[in-house]
């Protein structure tokens, strides 16, 4: 109950705080280097599993993150997102015409 209370996790390398344990412990593979999640395709190993499911993607080709305006496909939320001031813009500069 670490959460309601408002205690942390410290990592004790770099005083960096968590309110989860399990965080602390995924944190703590940075500090060790440990990379346990290891692509079966290209071997490359990454200390996260969510780095290995993004990395997979890379050796599948899938898009999961589509543009709704133009259908568009991207890997990442985040470039979805970029993308998607392309259409924002072309709004607000058909808006001034």
């Amino acid at each position: 109950m670490l959460i309601h209370t408002g205690e942390k996790h410290v990592c004790e390398v770099c005083k960096k705080s968590f309110s989860q344990k399990g965080y602390l412990r995924i944190h703590m593979l940075i500090h060790t280097g440990e990379k346990p999640h290891k692509c079966e395709v290209c071997m490359k190993s990454f200390c996260q599993k969510g780095h290995l499911r993004f990395h997979m993607l890379m050796h599948t080709g899938e898009k999961p993150n589509v543009c709704e305006v133009c259908k568009k496909s991207f890997r990442r939320k985040a470039y979805l997102s970029e993308h998607m001031l392309i259409h924002t813009r072309k709004k607000s500069r058909m808006g001034n015409m």
